[in-house]
């Protein structure tokens, strides 16, 4: 499995699981979709750590070490400004 099936398959886990913003499961299956258009693979990375550690409320309260709905908005953005 390379980094973008990664990235597909946490993202709709995060959608199921999480309750990812759908317009952000969107943005993310325009990437794998497009792929060939996003070379810097560490974007793409550091996206799946997000997913991976996805926790909608994440922002709220202290000491959290997961990533917040914000956290993984800032990631896509960045992926699709490049």
């Amino acid at each position: 499995m390379d980094v973008f099936d990664k990235m597909l398959k946490e993202a709709i886990r995060a959608a199921r699981d999480e309750d990812l913003p759908d317009s952000v499961l969107e943005q993310i299956k325009y990437i794998y979709d497009n792929k060939t258009k996003f070379t810097d693979i560490s974007l793409i990375d550091e996206l799946v750590e997000r997913l991976e550690d996805y926790e909608p409320f994440a922002d709220v309260g202290c000491g959290n070490e997961s990533y917040s709905t914000a956290d993984v908005k800032r990631a896509v953005e960045n992926i699709l400004s490049r």
